[in-house]
């Protein structure tokens, strides 16, 4: 008689047919071996307890493929009721985490809890994490009804399972048969779920997101037939070869050099920590100013963390750089391609990525890449699968401050890594409590470290532990809720930068012809960043300075704002590079776009008043080099802070601006010496308010009410803006063209056509890779698209897509041959009527 096949994954087309068995263990494994040693849930669970508690975990979440009802289904494709599979697993996972030996060494309460919590992870790891509505008694005698009957199918191949599985049939009747959703049992899991809320701890909320995020991972990735690698990272070392290599000098012609000096400072004060010490620091901080190399310390610092790391744990980390904006990864992307070359791969993850990891040890690993699947590609650059990824704060904060499926697979991957945060100061100030509160326990529990950098450090780590200790209204001393600062003498750095000074001019307001006036007076001919609230305000300056200098033949007036497209925008950041690289006058009128990494260097500076931190932004985009010079000698620039109007109450938080205005209105001139100083001030004022939006998602994490937990917002949602796709040039209509073409099952797709357009090779289009086509797509798509608001729409109304061949789309068009109705390469979307666009 031929033996029974149980599988877990079956498709005859792709030619794949998994033994359940096989997926089991092949989960469990790849669960257990990447949980680090320096995983520890204060004295409850070590590293040693969560590796067994994963492997539980991952061995028996799908359990419930054991009936008929899901075979059928999966073989056969006949859907049954009762092909549900997670909560008959989830109900033996928690029999067999109570019943047997695997928690027996922990107090009964906490046994408890933690039995209930892995079951939490296994009945939802196919939806979204949500507690609160899953015991209601209304369901319950279907849910009842389903568990008898898949109990009693699943008992009849009780011999095949036990010949798959490593249990006994006495087990696994009683891990099955004992079902604690029963009223009449001795125990119900609601009393579990309200054990928590009545005495909440944020540890079960970070063990819930490790074992549902571990589990759903490496389920993801065994379905889409990915093995993990084992990490590569390049030595240390090679960041101090690249640097030689980018600035074309030796190691001695660069010895003295500031960013240099400044780079061995912090890797000295890293080798001078014993192995002791690097255990219990786990929040470090890198201070130093705009110019000073801090992208490439870090990234070096960070190697050598985990290369301590390495020796003292016995593990290999990865390295997790986040970034707020995404132009800046993709400056630094080619930094960290060219040190890891031949060493490791480099996964860049954002909203705009185009699921390429590059940097590979070898041709076998890019063929190996080129031949994945589109879904593959997709899975493994959204898992964080690679030896260093580099992703952006929406991406990892808002994954972890979520329910969602999808953004909490990778959340795993923090765990026993070095995480580089870059420009943390952009944080808003009402996250700043919860995010600090976050890192603190993240290097506690998952034993992550963090490296906090910017030239602004505001005092986020503080502010976390205020808010851990106010809400457990304890007082802690540890090092978990301390941070190290690796460039221990920064101060000297501020103290003699001479680059810049800022120029408070905020005796009253300016109206726009009242602020040409003053430019007209300060301006002096020379290269001028001008930085303003709003769009509208923007275009306006930018009008009327084109006209004044138009007799200025020598003169090039430039607008940079989100009213054009992403395309115009970098076309207009390179010829403004190249113009001040070439000495020739340049005014660029921008608003705060140019804050977010735009590495332009301008004589002078004029700043719309805006919070401190963000005056400072726009100072790093002024006199970067130090190298501004009048009548032979080197001199600071000037920043002019000055107030259009009330621009400000359109973008910022009224207590901000008054401030602000607050601190600059007391002095005439602050030179760069005191930005340090001045910008310490400014955040130690907030370092003692906890902000109502912080207390209440911290309070949710405690209780585990994702429903809270998911307010979190870095970028809000403005439902009053829609995007507006211009039909710019030919690759724009061949984009457009392949969207419909792959949108519309109707239409006959051509894969050469979409390969050419995509430049990836598209070998067929099923259901599932057509979605990840439609994301690539609208990535490429997006280069052309404008966000407009809806009220300016209505006064000059674009079109909607399907007006173009009839197929629908979340955007609007404006066609080619209408594109000067709609769209000026100069100051991009027209007619703008709504001071609050920016």
């Amino acid at each position: 008689m031929e033996e029974e096949i149980i599988y877990s994954h079956y498709d005859e087309k792709k030619n794949i047919k998994k033994e359940l068995k096989e997926h089991l263990n092949d989960v469990a494994g790849a669960a257990e071996n990447s949980v680090p040693t320096t995983i520890q849930f204060d004295d409850i669970l070590n590293s040693t307890d969560i590796r067994k508690l994963v492997k539980e975990t991952c061995l028996f979440h799908d359990f419930g493929k054991f009936t008929d009802f899901f075979q059928t289904y999966l073989v056969n494709n006949k859907k049954h009721k009762l092909k549900r599979h997670s909560h008959i697993s989830a109900i033996f996972l928690f029999n067999r985490l109570k019943l047997s030996s695997v928690l027996s060494h922990l107090k009964e309460t906490e046994a408890n809890k933690i039995a209930f919590l892995s079951y939490l992870a296994v009945r939802l790891h196919h939806m979204d994490l949500s507690v609160k509505d899953l015991f209601s008694y209304s369901h319950l005698p279907s849910q009842l009804n389903e568990l008898k009957a898949q109990t009693d199918n699943i008992l009849k191949r009780i011999n095949k399972i036990t010949q798959d599985i490593d249990l006994s049939e006495k087990e696994v009747k009683t891990y099955l048969e004992n079902n604690p959703l029963d009223l009449n049992a001795k125990e119900h899991l609601k009393k579990y779920y309200m054990s928590l809320i009545n005495f909440p701890h944020e540890r079960w909320f970070f063990l819930l997101i490790y074992l549902y995020s571990q589990l759903i991972d490496k389920d993801k990735l065994d379905a889409g037939l990915i093995k993990t690698k084992e990490i590569n990272l390049a030595p240390v070392e090679k960041v101090t070869d690249y640097i030689s290599k980018k600035r074309r000098v030796t190691e001695q012609q660069i010895v003295n050099d500031d960013r240099e000096v400044a780079r061995k400072t912090i890797i000295n004060n890293l080798q001078g920590l014993s192995d002791d010490e690097i255990k219990e620091h786990r929040i470090f901080t890198l201070t130093a100013p705009t110019g000073l190399g801090k992208t490439l310390s870090s990234l070096q610092a960070g190697l050598y963390l985990c290369e301590r790391l390495s020796n003292i744990y016995d593990y290999t980390p990865k390295i997790i750089t986040a970034i707020p904006f995404i132009n800046i990864i993709e400056q630094t992307k080619k930094d960290y391609i060219e040190v890891f070359e031949a060493y490791g791969r480099v996964n860049v993850h954002h909203r705009l990525a185009d699921l390429k990891i590059t940097a590979y040890q070898n041709n076998d690993d890019k063929n190996r890449d080129y031949e994945k699947s589109l879904d593959q590609s997709l899975l493994e650059v959204e898992a964080w699968e690679g030896d260093v990824i580099m992703t952006t704060f929406v991406q990892l904060f808002q994954s972890i401050f979520s329910n969602s499926n999808s953004s909490l697979k990778k959340i795993n991957k923090l765990a026993g890594n070095v995480v580089i945060l870059d420009e943390i100061q952009s944080i808003p100030e009402k996250y700043m409590p919860v995010v600090g509160a976050m890192i603190i326990k993240l290097s506690e529990y998952f034993g992550s470290r963090f490296i906090l950098m910017t030239a602004t450090q505001p005092y986020i780590i503080e502010l976390g532990k205020q808010l851990i200790e106010e809400e457990s209204k304890t007082k802690t001393n540890t090092n978990s809720m301390s941070s190290l600062e690796l460039l221990s003498d920064n101060q000297k750095y501020f103290e003699k930068l001479d680059r810049t000074k800022l120029i408070p001019t905020l005796q009253q307001p300016f109206d726009t012809n009242g602020f040409l006036e003053f430019f007209e007076n300060t301006w002096n001919y020379k290269s001028s960043l001008i930085v303003v609230n709003t769009i509208k305000r923007c275009i306006e300056i930018f009008d009327a300075l084109k006209n004044i200098l138009s007799d200025e033949k020598k003169v090039k007036v430039l607008h940079l704002s989100t009213n054009l497209t992403p395309l115009d925008r970098k076309k207009i950041i390179n010829e403004a590079e190249n113009r001040l690289k070439e000495k020739n006058i340049t005014v660029m009128v921008s608003t705060q776009t140019i804050e977010a990494g735009v590495d332009l260097d301008f004589d002078i500076g004029y700043r719309d008043l805006a919070p401190l931190d963000a005056i400072i932004q726009t100072a790093g985009r002024i006199n970067r080099s130090g190298l501004n010079k009048e009548n032979n000698l080197y001199i600071s620039s000037p920043i002019y802070v000055f107030q259009l109007e009330k621009d400000h109450k359109y973008i910022y938080p009224f207590h901000q601006i008054e401030d602000t205005k607050k601190k600059l209105s007391s002095y005439e001139v602050i030179p760069e010496e005191s930005y340090q100083q001045l910008i310490d001030g400014y955040f130690r004022e907030y370092a003692c308010e906890i902000s109502d939006e912080s207390r209440e998602i911290w309070r949710a994490i405690k209780k585990l009410d994702f429903d809270v937990i998911n307010k979190f917002k870095l970028i809000e949602d403005d439902v009053s803006v829609i995007d507006v796709f211009i039909e710019l040039d030919e690759n724009a209509s061949q984009l457009a063209d392949a969207y419909e073409m792959v949108k519309d099952y109707k239409m006959e797709t051509d894969k050469e056509f979409i390969s050419n357009v995509l430049d990836k090779k598209i070998v067929s289009i099923n259901e599932f890779e057509r979605k990840v086509i439609i994301k690539l797509l609208l990535v490429k798509l997006s280069e052309y698209m404008v966000p407009v608001r809806a009220t300016r729409l209505a006064k000059n109304k674009a079109f909607d897509f399907s007006d173009r061949n009839g197929v629908k789309a979340s955007f609007m068009w404006v066609p080619r041959n209408q594109i000067e109705e709609y769209y000026s390469k100069e100051k991009g979307y027209i007619e703008l009527e709504d001071a609050r666009m920016w």
